[in-house]
């Protein structure tokens, strides 16, 4: 319903499902949010941001997937679902399985990487955010893009053909760095 007062949810676990409650203008409705996300939903979201071509993905408890295309966020579906704590969890241990890693010693941030031979290579940003895990995952495509497509001038290419000195590639997250080297 539109034009309601939105109350905050209270969370209800009921035999293992978590239910969220919403109360608009005394009226009770219950949402049933917390669905796991099979490793293959996993890959139908990974292989729909890079179909958009997104550079991003966003896993984070009380959202709902996102994307990143063009430097904005924007969801994956249209879904009005949002991600509980057990769902970005479940993803989270799902990626760590995907990428052969063990999940013990996690201390609240973590960066790694793995690939889906079929899609693309993806590097990870799993962390502890207010008590609850998130994970971002960055997508690097397997082709390598043309530079002069991508406007990158002769003269830096050139700089691959030094032999003494160091060239430094700068700049903030999402501006190219890893696909200009």
């Amino acid at each position: 319903k539109t034009n309601l007062a939105y109350i905050e949810p209270h969370r209800v676990i009921v035999k293992n499902i978590t239910l969220l409650v919403f109360n608009y203008s005394n009226d009770v409705y219950i949402s049933n949010l917390a669905k796991k996300i099979k490793i293959s939903e996993l890959e139908e979201y990974l292989k729909k941001a890079i179909d958009d071509n997104a550079s991003d993905v966003f896993f984070i408890s009380g959202k709902a997937v996102c994307e990143k295309v063009n430097g904005d966020l924007e969801q994956v579906f249209d879904m009005d679902e949002i991600l509980m704590p057990a769902n970005t969890s479940d993803i989270v241990h799902q990626i760590y399985e995907r990428a052969h890693r063990s999940f013990d010693g996690f201390d609240g941030d973590d960066d790694f990487s793995f690939a889906i031979p079929t899609l693309a290579r993806f590097r990870v940003n799993a962390y502890s955010q207010r008590g609850s895990l998130a994970v971002v995952i960055r997508i690097v495509k397997f082709d390598i893009p043309d530079y002069k497509k991508m406007g990158i001038p002769d003269e830096v290419m050139n700089l691959s053909d030094l032999k003494h000195g160091m060239v430094l590639i700068t700049g903030t997250a999402g501006t190219g760095k890893s696909t200009t080297m």
